[in-house]
């Protein structure tokens, strides 16, 4: 079961204009400033399930009012509320009626009062619908003690029970939770769940207390110590293993363990779950793990999620599998919910959030380059190193690419704090994490890095603790072209791009017409680091017989190369990339310092 729209009119802060969800999706965001009514859909679904709960039949709800207090403005108006489910690939319209003054409340499936299939939308309801709104993750217990729990339930408790009537399913969770809590935690950590006052001698672990199904009848004695089971996480330092409670890691660890555990626990059933301000305990990032978590494992692709939240850390997640719900007040106070379908409507969240620019940086990782050729080269080659990774990168979501221009590099510096360097552009100002890629231009006639290339080199050795925010990639040729395999160059100069037909020759006052290019020409040449690409490649417009003419061999380079699009041929070239055997040890080098740097930067 999923929901598809809520539409709630005359409750708490949503006027009898009221609110609509639409086009609701496996994960949606319900996010907004505080007091903007978020919290009262949960306050909605709590009242819904709290009177299932004591009234199990449509005659007793019928006779069930709504409070004033939970009306629009106290005003005693009526309150609508609809729901658009999809069971088993059908849309089913759930209604419930509530009136004040008339001291009733009605539901109505599918537009009529039907008795007879109350019972199962009361069972669906009741079981479906999950509310985490205690994530602080304590209550006490009978004895003053605090226990973890999430929803009133002690999760524990559940997988413990779980877990020694089905070793393997247990098996399968420890093995999710502790790959997950392993990279939460940077460490090798393993999760177990231990009974805390186990019988003399026994041990305390799920492993050794399988109760086999056909003696679960006759054995009782287990029972009690169900009430009593805990989360231990044990973590390898070096030979040494720690073992640790939750909460000694922080309030964030137990938060994660506890929402993971009890979703685990139900991962073979559909459930709508409500989880409310996960950022009370958990940091950013490992809220962006939760939901990477949630939206991809497999053991969660039947649950569907509602967040509320006033977070901005998860915009970045946003795909085709987010819905989000954009909530503010109106100038009566009302609740007004604006479904946000495009970057605009996301920015005007973060204005709303009251998050500024320089709150955000503009992105998680800027990768400098000098021109927009130099752009399709790497995001190819991103594309190519992360994927033997098994990483995906996205352009605008993981990293973006700013174009320098190359003497515009001149205005740039790296934390320079001086006071004659207002008028410099500092690159950490702009994203916490930089690749700068730049051009040696190294060749015949230059044999030291220009003065700008140079000046960003050695403000990163002075400064080597920006070693993990910064990185210069000056190239080992004279520019990035000379990173590709000559023959592939040669293809597509020769079979990709427009040809030259003809020149006018200044020397000789002629028209001078060109054969077709021929590979021949370079391909018995070396492709060194210090030559010009352009310039290398337009060899293939000189005929034989034209060989040690030096003013028209000069005249056809210097024409040929200047003709050349740089843009066309990366595009051309980065088509037959994957075709080619491709090996270039410095690019590897190159690329895998790349390829480390975004992991760092959207972890």
């Amino acid at each position: 079961m999923k929901l598809r729209e809520i539409e709630i009119k005359g409750w708490r802060s949503f006027s009898q204009t009221g609110i609509r969800l639409s086009d609701l999706k496996k994960i949606n965001l319900l996010i907004g400033p505080n007091n903007s009514g978020k919290t009262n859909i949960l306050r909605y679904f709590n009242k819904l399930k709290k009177l299932f709960y004591e009234k199990d039949s449509p005659e007793l709800i019928l006779h069930s009012s709504i409070n004033v207090e939970e009306t629009w403005m106290n005003l005693s108006e009526d309150v609508c509320c609809k729901f658009q489910f999809e069971v088993g690939g059908a849309i089913h319209e759930f209604e419930n009626l509530g009136s004040v003054r008339g001291r009733t409340n009605k539901f109505i499936i599918d537009g009529y009062e039907n008795i007879k299939t109350f019972n199962t939308w009361r069972k669906l309801i009741l079981d479906t619908i999950r509310i985490f709104s205690d994530v602080r993750g304590y209550q006490k217990n009978t004895a003053g003690i605090l226990e973890p729990h999430l929803e009133g339930v002690r999760v524990a408790d559940r997988i413990y029970y779980k877990g020694t009537r089905d070793i393997e399913w247990y098996k399968g969770y420890q093995n999710k939770m502790s790959s997950w809590l392993s990279s939460l935690l940077d460490a090798d950590v393993k999760l177990d769940i231990a009974l805390i006052n186990s019988k003399y001698q026994q041990s305390p672990y799920v492993k050794d207390n399988i109760v086999e199904r056909e003696n679960e009848v006759v054995i009782q004695g287990l029972g009690p110590t169900f009430e009593h089971a805990k989360f231990e996480i044990k973590i390898k330092r070096g030979s040494t293993i720690i073992t640790q409670e939750p909460h000694d890691l922080g309030m964030g660890v137990l938060q994660f363990i506890l929402i993971l555990s009890a979703l685990y626990e139900q991962k073979d059933f559909n459930r709508i779950v409500f989880i409310e301000e996960p950022e009370i305990n958990l940091h950013a990032k490992s809220i962006v793990d939760l939901i990477k978590i949630l939206e991809n494992d497999v053991a969660f692709e039947k649950h569907q999620y509602f967040f509320i939240t006033h977070s901005n850390s998860i915009l970045d997640r946003i795909n085709e599998n987010f819905s989000v719900q954009k909530f503010s007040m109106d100038a009566n106070g009302a609740t007004e919910v604006t479904s946000c379908t495009n970057t605009i409507d996301n920015y005007k969240i973060l204005d709303l959030l009251g998050v500024k620019a320089s709150h955000l940086l503009l992105s998680n990782l800027v990768i400098w380059v000098e021109g927009p050729s130099d752009r399709i080269y790497v995001k190819k080659w991103i594309d190519s190193y992360a994927a033997q990774k098994g990483k995906i990168f996205e352009e605008g979501k993981h990293y973006s690419f700013v174009f320098y221009g190359g003497a515009l590099l001149d205005h740039y510096t790296v934390l320079k704090e001086e006071k004659d360097v207002d008028n410099l552009i500092d690159f950490l100002k702009i994203s916490r994490f930089s690749i700068i890629i730049c051009d040696s231009d190294l060749g015949s006639s230059r044999s030291e890095y220009k003065n700008r290339v140079r000046k960003i080199k050695e403000r990163l050795d002075e400064r080597t603790e920006l070693e993990g925010y910064v990185y210069q990639w000056i190239t080992d040729g004279r520019e990035i072209e000379n990173y590709l395999p000559k023959d592939l160059l040669t293809r597509v100069i020769y079979e990709k791009i427009p040809h030259r037909k003809h020149f006018r020759y200044d020397k000789e006052k002629r028209i001078h017409y060109f054969d077709e290019p021929n590979p021949e020409m370079v391909r018995r040449r070396d492709f060194n680091l210090s030559y010009s690409f352009d310039e290398f490649f337009s060899l293939m417009y000189i005929r034989e017989k034209e060989l040690g003419d030096d003013d028209l061999e000069k005249a056809i380079i210097k024409t040929v190369s200047r003709s050349f699009d740089k843009i066309d041929i990366a595009d051309k070239a980065t088509q037959l990339w994957d075709e080619m055997k491709n090996n270039n040890p410095s690019l590897d080098l190159h690329m895998e310092k790349v390829i480390e740097l975004l992991i760092a930067a959207n972890e």
